[in-house]
């Protein structure tokens, strides 16, 4: 995808710390004197902000940031349909591709949060 003005920016938090969520800033081009982020550059960042965080960097790109982003979409209860309109998704397969890596993690946690007696 091109970079245009105003694109986000992708930071990693430390493992331990809660999932590795993404912190966005934005700029623009024109004004703050970057210049536009080359794919290149992006995954040599991932790769260096995931090992600063404690991530072995050989199990993130930044492909892995869809994942977790459509992770943290459907665990904060954003509902499928609209993740799947925010993505440009038109398939549901997409969805189950997507939100299959930490789907048993939003199980566990959907029934802690029920109380003790499912606990």
């Amino acid at each position: 995808m091109p970079h245009t003005p105003g694109q986000t920016a992708v930071t990693l938090t430390p493992r331990g710390s809660g999932w590795g969520h993404t912190a966005v800033g934005r700029c623009d081009t024109r004004r703050c004197g970057r210049r536009p982020l080359r794919y290149k550059a992006l995954y040599q960042m991932v790769k260096r902000r995931a090992d600063q965080a404690g991530y072995d960097p050989d199990e993130v790109t930044p492909h892995s940031l869809c994942h977790t982003w459509a992770h943290d979409l459907l665990d904060a209860g954003v509902a499928g349909e609209n993740v799947m309109a925010i993505r440009g998704w038109s398939s549901p397969v997409m969805l189950r591709r997507y939100g299959a890596d930490q789907a048993s993690q939003r199980a566990i946690t959907a029934v802690h949060a029920l109380g003790d007696r499912y606990s």
